[in-house]
C-alpha cells in the first residue's frame, strides 16, 4: 500500500480565491478540478443546496521518458475529510454507500482540449471506491479511489517524454444532497490526494510499467460548512472508541 501524502486543508481568504486560479503544472502527475495541470484549478467550491451538478476531477500524467507500448493505467486517489468520521454524503461506495451512484469514471475527454488524449475513446475501464478508515501515520485516509483502465492488446500506444497527457476523469455528482433520502455531510470538506499513477506496457517491452508519484499535490473541496477543526486525526482517533 502507498503511503498517502496529504495537503492539509485550509480555510482562508487567500484559499477562497483559489478556485477560480490555475495552478502551474508539477512534472510526472497532477490533479486539478475541471481541466488537466495547470489548465484546472486546485479547489472548488461546493454548495449543498441542490442535487444538481457534478464535480470534475481531472488526473494528467507527463512521463519522464517515452513508454513506446502503453497499455494501461491504474490510479489510486486518497481523500481525506473534515468530520470525526466519513459523513453518509461522502460514503459513495457501489455497495452499502448512502450515495452509491454519486462517483464514476470515465477515460473519454470530449471537450477537453488542453492535454493530449492517449486513449482516443478506445480504452475501457472502471473503478472502486473504498472507506477505512485507515491511519498512515501522522494522516487518516477516510476513503480511496482506484481507477483502471485498458486499450485492446493489440492496439499500444507512445507516450511521449514530456507531453502531458489526460489519465482519467473523476466525476462526482451532488444527488442526495437535500430533500427526501437525502445523506447528511455534504458541509464537511474534503481534501483528494493523487497518489500514484501506474502505465503498464506489454511484458518484456523496455522500460517496463512506470509508476509515477508526487507529493503534497492534493485538490480541496471547499463547502459553505463549518470550518474543519486541523486536529481531526485525534477526533477521529477517538470517535472510533466510542
Amino acid at each position: 500500500m502507498h503511503r498517502a501524502r496529504h495537503v492539509p486543508i485550509l480555510l482562508s481568504g487567500l484559499l477562497a480565491l483559489a478556485s477560480s486560479v490555475a495552478r502551474p503544472a508539477a512534472a510526472g502527475i497532477n490533479l486539478s478540478w475541471n481541466d488537466c495541470g495547470a489548465f484546472g484549478s486546485s479547489s472548488t467550491p461546493l454548495t449543498c443546496t441542490s442535487n444538481v451538478g457534478n464535480l470534475l476531477m481531472i488526473v494528467s500524467a507527463t512521463p519522464t521518458e517515452t513508454i513506446a507500448q502503453a497499455l494501461t493505467q491504474e490510479t489510486v486517489i486518497d481523500i481525506v475529510t473534515s468530520g470525526a468520521t466519513l459523513s453518509p454524503w461522502w460514503d459513495m461506495r457501489a455497495s452499502g454507500g448512502c450515495r452509491p451512484t454519486s462517483c464514476s469514471v470515465s477515460f473519454s475527454f470530449e471537450p477537453l482540449a488542453n492535454c493530449a488524449d492517449p486513449w482516443s475513446g478506445q480504452a475501457l475501464g472502471g473503478y472502486d471506491y473504498a472507506i477505512a478508515p485507515i491511519f498512515e501515520v501522522p494522516y487518516w485516509i477516510d476513503a480511496r479511489i482506484r481507477t483502471v483502465c485498458a486499450l485492446p492488446a493489440h492496439s499500444p500506444v507512445v507516450l511521449e517524454a514530456g507531453t502531458e497527457y489526460y489519465v482519467c476523469e473523476i466525476i462526482i455528482n451532488k444527488a442526495k444532497t437535500v430533500g427526501l433520502g437525502s445523506c447528511a455531510g455534504c458541509t464537511d470538506d474534503g481534501t483528494f490526494t493523487l497518489d500514484s499513477v501506474k502505465i503498464s506496457q506489454p511484458d518484456g517491452a523496455p522500460g517496463g510499467n512506470p509508476t509515477y508519484t508526487t507529493p503534497d499535490h492534493g485538490v480541496v473541496i471547499m463547502t459553505n460548512g463549518p470550518t474543519p477543526t486541523l486536529n481531526r486525526t485525534w477526533g477521529k482517533l477517538k470517535a472510533l472508541y466510542r
